[in-house]
Formats: C-alpha cells, structure tokens, sequence
C-alpha cells in the first residue's frame, strides 16, 4: 500500500483565470505499478503529477484518467531502462518526490 507525504499546499491564480491548487510531497509506492487518488494527494482532481524518478536507469510514467474529473487517479508505472524498458522488479518498493497540480 502506498504512504503519502504531503511538504507543501498552496494556490496559485493566474491573471484571468481559474486558480489551481498545487502540492508537493513524497511518495512510497508498489515496484512495477501504483494508483494515486486525487484524494491521496489532499485535492479534489488531478489535472498533472509530475514525479522524479526514484534512481538513475529507472523512468516512472504517468498517466492522469480524465483530468480534471472530480476523484480521478493517475497510473503511474515504473520501467527499467536498462533492460529495454521492462518493468521494474516486483521487489521492493520506490520513494518519489511529486508535484501534483488540481483543484
């Protein structure tokens, strides 16, 4: 199961604009492939994760499911690219910094 830091809240507004909530953190989450909630990240929607890779030849991809709807989750999976981009190994378990951008 994965365990949510949260280091920062705030809100930014643009001139003109909706504002948007953006949160920073850590994560630990699964190996190969993990779920985030909106609500897991302290928002009601995700609009954008970003995430920093948790070592050097590993990539983590995310893929936000309908941005912008109210309790929508982001898929995020990690590849070893050292070996033609495989999943990484089902042992373990990554620490992440994130960015998440919503409302």
């Amino acid at each position: 199961m994965a365990t949510y830091t949260i280091d920062l809240k705030g809100k930014t507004v643009p001139p003109h604009g909706v504002g948007a909530r953006v949160v920073q953190g850590r994560m630990t989450i699964a190996p190969a492939s993990e779920a985030v909630h909106s609500s897991d990240v302290e928002l009601r929607t995700i609009q954008a994760l970003m995430v920093q890779s948790p070592s050097i030849g590993t990539a983590v991809f995310v893929t936000v499911s309908a941005p912008g709807s109210y309790d929508n989750y982001a898929s995020l999976t990690a590849y070893n690219l050292a070996t033609a981009g495989a999943p990484v190994a089902a042992a373990g378990s990554h620490t992440l910094t994130f960015v998440a951008v919503g409302e």
